[in-house]
């Protein structure tokens, strides 16, 4: 599983990725996205649903190779278990 810490993101929500670490994450069976003390893990098939969607190519300044964002949004382990539980409680 590889570990990606976030300074920030998008509008405070949105945590990209560049297509190529998301493949590498998949290979490696996952990832565990980092923010502000944070953490949200992302399983091989979670990324592969969301590497579906992707933007247009982005041509890096340094080596003229290009990529593409992968957009997910953040959403902590420990909030993500809590909206789960909710919704089970809602449908007793």
């Amino acid at each position: 599983m590889i570990t990606r810490e976030f300074r920030k993101l998008w509008q405070g929500k949105i945590a990209s990725l560049r297509d190529y670490e998301v493949k590498n994450a998949i290979k490696n069976g996952g990832m565990i996205f980092k923010f502000r003390g944070k953490v949200m893990t992302k399983t091989p098939n979670e990324l592969a649903k969301h590497f579906q969607c992707h933007t247009q190519d982005i041509r890096s300044k340094f080596n003229n190779k290009t990529f593409k964002l992968v957009d997910f949004t953040f959403i902590p382990d420990d909030k993500k278990r809590s909206l789960i539980s909710d919704k089970q409680l809602n449908l007793l």
